[in-house]
């Protein structure tokens, strides 16, 4: 009768946990970039959505800037203060969490097409002169495309891995 397993029996199952151990971590690292991806591509959309609706309640122009002069880049949304503004450019930030900047997570990367540059700041969507922009959130291995209709604020999101809308 065995009492005990052998030493080959420990060593296949010590492998076997190994291996799957390492699967499952493989597959969740990929997750997480998504995950991140997603994320900054919603909560950009919501800030466009806000500055929309803050613009239509109040008459008073809203953007959403980008800020690319510290690392790493972060966004917020803005209003126009006219020459009352603290910093003297006649936009001041908005109260509230869309007013606070919000930085990028590590590995995401904002690609801004169709956006007015002020110095190391991007426009990614202004009330006051709305055009069309493009904003392209990038990771390493996953891509979102937000379009952002004129007028409206509309916001569309493409997905680049497989050309899905969300």
């Amino acid at each position: 009768m065995r009492r005990a397993f052998t030493l080959i029996e420990l060593l296949l199952v010590l492998v076997l946990t190994a291996s799957l151990a390492g699967s499952v971590a493989v597959s969740l690292a990929g997750r997480a970039e998504t995950v991140a991806v997603s994320l900054v591509a919603d909560d950009i959309a919501s800030a466009v959505t806000f500055a929309v609706s803050s613009h239509r309640s109040s008459g008073v122009a809203h953007r959403v800037v980008l800020d690319r002069s510290r690392v790493p880049d972060r966004y917020r949304v803005e209003r126009e203060a006219g020459a009352s503004s603290p910093n003297g450019s006649g936009w001041t930030r908005v109260a509230g969490l869309a007013g606070r900047y919000r930085s990028l997570p590590p590995g995401v990367v904002l690609s801004v097409a169709g956006a007015a540059m002020e110095l190391d700041r991007s426009v990614i969507y202004d009330t006051s002169s709305p055009v069309a922009s493009e904003i392209r959130v990038l990771g390493k291995s996953h891509e979102l495309t937000l379009s952002m209709a004129p007028l409206t604020g509309l916001v569309s999101t493409e997905r680049e891995s497989d050309g899905s809308d969300r």
